[in-house]
């Protein structure tokens, strides 16, 4: 006759962590324990968990069920290797269910030790990684082997032989003879199974040391003038200046602008004439205005005195001398505007045909500007107009040029700017489209400085006051532009600083100092640190005495 299989359900809450877990599965009297786990459980978070619950089943009759309404639970128990099921919906279980036969019915004869051709109930621990320094990390699966070796030799009775165990050990019945013996073996088993994984918890995983510092503050408040200027390298805390720095960009442009009112106009044709001489070897001086004609009766005036060179003569032959000089037409007009023209006389030189014919000029490239009528042309009005856009238009673009220069940590406040204009020039001749230019030249120089220079500098002057263990725990800084002196290079900075300053500590080299400390030197280091107001120290769970030699269990916080 067969007992009936005892099914206990185990549930769980959200909170619960490894010790109250195991301390619910391994105390609970069934043949199968359902561990019901909700979704977001902490216990669910490592699969490590998974395999410690497991391995601790591993050496009795009771066979391990995890329900889970959470899929990412029932993939983490198949991975472990433990069956596991959504209530939910109809999936086939994750893992291979373990079969876990009966132990035969009491008779007066012992009964022979049979094998199953079963799987083990657990599989073997996975190989851990070692860790640095090539230790080997101990799996959860070694220490519970460990332990199953420590209950074999604690609680076997003497003349039995370990084949003869009183509990299923891996597929192997115990003796009809021996089950009562089993039963009070398995719950020690148990007992000690418990016992030993609380003392590794506590041991390796629980031990935790906190400490919260509140260390001593002093306000300090500023509420004056302070220097901006390029002429020092280092602040100056004796006078309050801290370095500055002035970028500049030069930079020109031509704009063109119509011209409102109009105007008659007369304008004479200009251009250059070359003079040739083939009279003779002898120069020729010719005064200023000296009239030369073309064939159609047109008179231009040479605009400078020039002295014509003689002619040279080569294989008794003349080779005529040249001399290129500026003209202008002796009359306004469009007409005047000729060219190219040949052979232009000299009226004077008619009294000697000789020379009247040595003597000539040539037009290579036709005369402009003659005019005579209305123009376009522009105002005072106009002028003025055109000279303040030009010159707001390259403001602009020597503020873009130069913000471009500017480096992105340092801090330019409105009006440390200034634009000096080189050269600002307007013609009042107007292009065909009744169009006059306006040509501007300047130069921009802007003063900027770091505001970390600020902030260090008044750190430093309430170091002066409180002393030089301070340092700046927080703050709160305004200031704007009282004025700029760009012939000094100077801005004066009108400011509003209110600081925090505090004795700091050095977390990280107190962390190293108290690793392994007692309870007693741990306060005792931590109430002797300079600038403390306050502390509290504090080891976790209450049974740990000293500091965790892991300094990532050491946390360290500071107000």
């Amino acid at each position: 006759m067969t007992d009936n299989k005892i099914i206990i359900k185990v549930k769980i809450n959200k909170d619960d962590d490894l010790p109250i877990v195991a301390e619910r599965v391994f105390s609970a009297v069934a043949d199968e324990v359902v561990l019901v786990v909700p979704k977001f459980s902490k216990f669910s978070q490592s699969l490590e968990n998974l395999r410690f619950i497991k391995q601790g089943l591993a050496g009795t009759s009771k066979e391990l069920v995890i329900e889970s309404v959470d899929d990412q639970v029932v993939k983490l128990a198949a991975k472990a290797k433990i069956k596991a099921t959504n209530p939910f919906f109809a999936k086939p279980p994750l893992a291979e269910p373990v079969s876990v036969a009966a132990p035969p019915a009491e008779t007066d004869e012992p009964a022979e030790l049979v094998e199953e051709n079963q799987p083990p109930l657990s599989p073997p621990a996975e190989e851990e990684e070692k860790a640095a320094g090539g230790e080997q990390i101990k799996a959860s699966g070694d220490v519970f082997q460990e332990i199953e070796q420590e209950i074999d030799r604690s609680f076997r009775p003497s003349g039995i032989r370990p084949s003869e165990a009183v509990h299923q050990v891996r597929g192997r019945l115990i003796k009809p003879s021996l089950v009562s013996f089993g039963r009070g073996w398995q719950a020690a088993g148990i007992s000690l199974v418990l016992i030993v994984a609380a003392a590794w918890l506590g041991l390796k995983v629980l031990p935790q040391a906190e400490i919260n510092i509140t260390t001593q503050k002093s306000p300090w408040d500023f509420h004056n003038q302070v220097v901006v200027d390029k002429n020092v390298s280092t602040a100056d805390l004796k006078d309050l200046r801290v370095p500055g720095q002035v970028f500049s960009q030069k930079r020109n442009t031509q704009l063109f602008f119509p011209a409102s009112s109009r105007k008659v106009v007369e304008r004479k044709a200009k251009g250059t004439i070359t003079i040739y001489n083939a009279f003779d070897s002898s120069p020729q001086p010719l005064v200023a205005s000296t009239r030369f004609q073309t064939d159609d009766g047109k008179i231009f005036r040479i605009d400078e005195a020039v002295t014509v060179p003689g002619a040279r003569v080569v294989d008794n032959r003349i080779v005529p001398s040249i001399v290129d000089v500026p003209i202008t037409a002796d009359k306004p007009g469009e007409e005047y505007n000729v060219g190219p023209a040949k052979k232009l006389t000299i009226p004077g030189f008619k009294r000697s045909p000789p020379k009247f014919a040595g003597f000539f000029g040539e037009i290579k490239t036709s005369l402009t500007g003659g005019y005579r009528g209305e123009l376009a042309y522009p105002t005072e009005a106009d002028i003025k107009a055109g000279k303040d856009k030009a010159v707001k238009v390259l403001k602009e673009s020597l503020e873009v040029l130069i913000d471009s220069q500017i480096p992105r940590d340092f801090a330019v406040l409105d009006g440390a700017a200034e634009l000096r204009i080189i050269t600002e020039r307007a013609e009042t001749t107007v292009n065909e489209k009744g169009e006059f230019p306006v040509f501007v030249e300047g130069e921009i120089a802007v003063i900027g400085f770091r505001e970390r220079d600020l902030i260090a500098a008044l750190s430093a002057k309430a170091q002066e006051k409180l002393g030089g263990d301070f340092l700046l725990k927080s703050h709160d800084l305004k200031y704007q532009l009282a004025q700029a002196d760009f012939s000094k290079k100077q801005l004066t900075l009108a400011v509003d600083f209110t600081g925090i300053m505090e004795k700091p500590v050095d977390v990280g080299d107190l962390r190293r100092r108290i690793v392994g400390k007692s309870e007693t030197d741990l306060k005792a280091l931590v109430f002797s640190l300079p600038g403390l107001k306050t502390a509290r120290v504090s080891l976790w769970p209450f049974w740990v005495s000293q500091v965790p030699d892991d300094q990532g269990k050491i946390a360290i916080t500071v107000d």
